[in-house]
């Protein structure tokens, strides 16, 4: 049986939410992380419901509302997200909140809504679904989880399956990364991204082929794990077009082993656009389904040129600190 994805949104540190201006100006970012570039949320979800949303909430929230109205569907079959760092924004509120009233009485509101599940469950509230609510916890598979529900459901007879992924960045989460000291990565940042999975599809929708996740891989690895991967679905390396990759800096031993078994191949960063966050390969599969559907990739994200011109078939390969390692195909 076929997955299809018929619809998606994202928010990013680019702009990549108005499909129209799709990382058409590129912005320049300062301070310690790439803070996502909203919309304008009033647009999206009533006003009076936005008061009590954190960052987070917000981003998830518009870009499944937006994936849901996209693909036409009002009601989804189940709603699963995956999430690293859940509702940090609102965990740190409630924190901060204890000291400041020297653990007196305080409003809940923090607490209540600084769970991982908040997001999924406030999509749920807004659309009155009663169907399945799911969030994967899970570092850097997180996501990747939550795609895999997605998949098996359909699979198992599900339709219109709604899975996101999201995750946001706070000064205080940024200045404890720097005091640690880490250099494994140039940049981090946050956003969301949301898909509608479907067992039908139409011309505007990209086949999900598969995915893969793994743990704890060596370059040589993963070398062999991306062959065995695309032989499990019949393909050899010169039927991808396009590999898309999360590389966590410009020199990454795990991308060069990618390189060395697709090689003449356009490779694409897209953590060039993100930057790392526990889901950001939520966007790398977004971006897939974009340049399938309009056969076109922002030269800032390209790593290398192939000499194909058209795009068929795509490779999505993220590592998170080469211990949590995902593949994933998209095909059109």
């Amino acid at each position: 049986m076929k997955v299809y994805i018929n619809s998606t949104s994202s928010i990013s540190p680019q702009q990549s939410f108005d499909k129209e201006e799709y990382l058409k100006d590129w912005a320049s970012h300062e301070g310690t992380y790439l803070k996502a570039q909203e919309p304008i949320y009033k647009d999206i979800i009533n006003p009076r419901l936005l008061r009590r949303m954190s960052r987070i909430i917000k981003m998830g929230v518009a870009t499944s509302l937006t994936a849901l109205k996209e693909a036409g569907v009002e009601k989804p079959g189940a709603i699963i997200v995956g999430t690293g760092l859940g509702c940090i924004q609102d965990t740190e509120k409630f924190l901060s909140d204890i000291v400041t009233s020297e653990e007196g009485i305080l409003s809940p509101t923090a607490f209540i809504q600084s769970t991982h599940n908040t997001v999924a469950g406030q999509i749920a509230l807004l659309i009155g679904c009663n169907e399945d609510n799911f969030t994967y916890v899970n570092r850097g598979h997180s996501f990747e989880n939550a795609l895999m529900d997605g998949v098996l459901r359909i699979k198992e007879g599900s339709n219109n399956i709604l899975v996101a992924g999201a995750d946001e960045m706070t000064d205080e989460v940024a200045a404890i990364i720097k005091a640690m000291d880490y250099d494994q990565v140039d940049v981090w940042g946050e956003g969301a991204s949301a898909f509608v999975l479907s067992v039908e599809g139409s011309e505007t929708s990209v086949e999900l082929v598969g995915t893969r996740s793994l743990n704890n891989l060596s370059e040589e690895e993963v070398s062999g794990e991306a062959i065995e991967f695309l032989s499990h679905h019949n393909l050899t390396s010169e039927d991808i077009d396009v590999v898309i990759v999360g590389m966590n800096k410009e020199e990454d031993s795990y991308i060069q082993a990618i390189k060395a078994v697709i090689p003449d191949t356009t490779l694409v960063n897209f953590k060039r656009v993100t930057g790392e966050f526990l889901t950001a390969v939520a966007f790398g599969y977004q971006l897939g389904v974009n340049a399938l559907l309009t056969q076109s990739i922002n030269d800032h994200l390209i790593i290398d040129k192939g000499e194909k011109t058209s795009f068929k078939k795509i490779l999505v390969y993220n590592h998170y600190f080469g211990f949590n390692h995902s593949f994933g195909l998209l095909s059109k």
